[in-house]
């Protein structure tokens, strides 16, 4: 359920003051991160029991 509510936010959005973007400078050009991965879309609480524990 919250990463519903996060998606609808960042759909909506309600996270862009609060998310700065980044530049990076790579060997193969720069790369720009402007939003957060970790909000999964489309989240199910099925596809979420299924998710492995990180540690």
């Amino acid at each position: 359920a919250s990463q519903n509510k996060a998606e609808a936010a960042k759909k909506g959005g309600k996270f862009k003051d609060e998310i700065a973007a980044v530049t990076i400078k790579t060997r193969k050009g720069e790369v720009v991160v402007e939003e957060d991965e970790y909000i999964r879309e489309g989240a199910t609480v099925d596809g979420i029991a299924k998710l492995r524990p990180a540690f």
